[in-house]
């Protein structure tokens, strides 16, 4: 598509040939054979996660880096403590990132445990723009939500609007094939690393 895309307020507002605009202050960029494209959405991203004394990317170093790819949003997590306030994850995160992003983001919130407190608050985030939501079915510990949990959750999802994301795989399985492939890991290769 050959075309003007007219921009207002930093959103698009027409896409066509020869947009007039009554804007006496109009900016003129001429990108004649060029693409333009809509900045890039990464929608899973960790950013100042520790793991094992060790931290994932920073959120200033990690969104400097995706500006300079062309990703312009970016979405993180903000795990509930087990037994917490999901709604803290959240603003905890926030706080974290304020003043250090340089683009814009935004986070999936993590339910380590659902109850009536817990699904309050999913309703409350939604309201505040966090429509996605992080359930986990590859542990038997920490952050495992049971069958009753999910579907509980999307029960809750189903009337609110939001998205509920799962690691889906089955944390006995898991187990299993661990201890099955542990003492191989030197023979299996690079893919055996996380066991």
């Amino acid at each position: 598509l050959v075309a003007d895309v007219g921009i207002e307020k930093g959103k698009i507002k027409a896409i066509g040939k020869n947009i007039k605009c009554a804007c006496p202050d109009v900016k003129i960029i001429d990108a004649k054979g060029m693409l333009v494209m809509p900045g890039g959405v990464d929608v899973h991203v960790h950013l100042n996660l520790f793991v094992s004394n060790t931290c994932s990317e920073e959120w200033d170093t990690a969104t400097a880096g995706a500006a300079c790819g062309g990703v312009t949003t970016v979405i993180d997590f903000a795990y509930q403590e087990l037994g917490g306030s999901l709604k803290k994850a959240v603003e905890d995160r926030q706080a974290d990132a304020s003043g250090k992003v340089c683009i814009d983001y935004s986070l999936h919130a993590g339910i380590t445990d659902w109850n009536d407190n817990v699904k309050t608050e999913m309703n409350t985030l939604v309201e505040e723009g966090i429509t996605s939501f992080k359930m986990h079915m590859d542990r038997k510990e920490g952050c495992m939500s049971d069958d009753g949990m999910l579907f509980q959750a999307l029960e809750e999802t189903r009337k609110n609007g939001a998205l509920i994301m799962v690691h889906a795989e089955n944390a006995f399985v898991l187990e299993l094939l661990i201890a099955r492939y542990r003492p191989q890991t030197k023979t299996l290769g690079a893919w055996a690393h996380a066991l």
